[in-house]
C-alpha cells in the first residue's frame, strides 16, 4: 500500500510504522515532497531516508533537515537529481553559504531550471557563469540571464532579448 500511497502508512498498525522496510518502500515510492508530511517529518534527518526522498524528487531537500540543506556534497546530489522546477523548490531553503558557493552556483546554471533571485550578486558578472546560462541546449532562452551584469547579457542576448529583458 505504501508503493502506491506513502499515506497509506498512517492506517497501518504501529509496528509497521516504524519497520524500516515499510518506510523505505514509502520513501522509494514517493514523487513528491514526502518530507513535508507530517508524519515522514520525523525522518528529515535520517541519512538513508532523506537520500531517497531526494533521489525520488529533489525538491524534498526543502524539507530536510538544516544538516542536509548545508552539506555541498547532499546539495549537489540534489542538484543532479533535479526536474524542471526542483531547484527552484529548494533552493532558498539552501544555507546562504551554500547559495554562494561556487561549485553549487555553476550545478545550478548548468541544470535546466534556475531560481528567481538567481545567480547570488558576486556571480553576477561572472564568464563561466553566463556562458552556462546563456547554453540554449540547457536553457530555452535567454531570460536565465536576466540577473547577469550588462557585459554578460550583451555577450550572449541578441538585440531584441536585450530589450526585452534589461540590457
Amino acid at each position: 500500500a505504501v508503493c502506491s500511497r506513502y499515506s497509506a502508512i498512517k492506517k497501518a498498525d504501529k509496528s509497521l510504522m516504524e519497520d524500516r522496510e515499510v518506510l523505505r518502500a514509502a520513501f522509494e515510492n514517493a514523487r513528491h515532497s514526502i518530507l513535508n508530511d507530517e508524519f515522514y517529518s520525523q525522518f528529515s534527518d535520517d541519512d538513508e531516508f532523506v537520500r531517497i526522498a531526494v533521489k525520488s524528487y529533489a525538491a524534498n531537500l526543502t524539507f530536510a533537515s538544516q544538516r542536509f540543506r548545508d552539506d555541498k556534497e547532499f546539495v549537489l546530489f540534489a542538484i543532479k537529481n533535479t526536474d524542471s522546477l526542483g531547484v527552484s523548490n529548494f533552493y532558498k531553503h539552501l544555507s546562504p553559504h551554500m547559495q554562494e558557493d561556487r561549485d553549487v552556483v555553476l550545478a545550478i546554471a548548468a541544470c535546466p531550471s534556475d531560481p528567481h533571485e538567481f545567480p547570488p550578486e558576486q556571480y553576477r558578472d561572472d564568464d563561466e557563469v553566463g556562458r552556462l546560462l546563456a547554453d540554449e541546449n540547457l536553457h530555452e532562452d535567454h531570460f536565465t540571464l536576466f540577473n547577469m551584469s550588462p557585459r554578460i547579457k550583451k555577450m550572449w542576448m541578441s538585440e531584441e532579448e536585450l530589450e526585452r529583458w534589461g540590457g
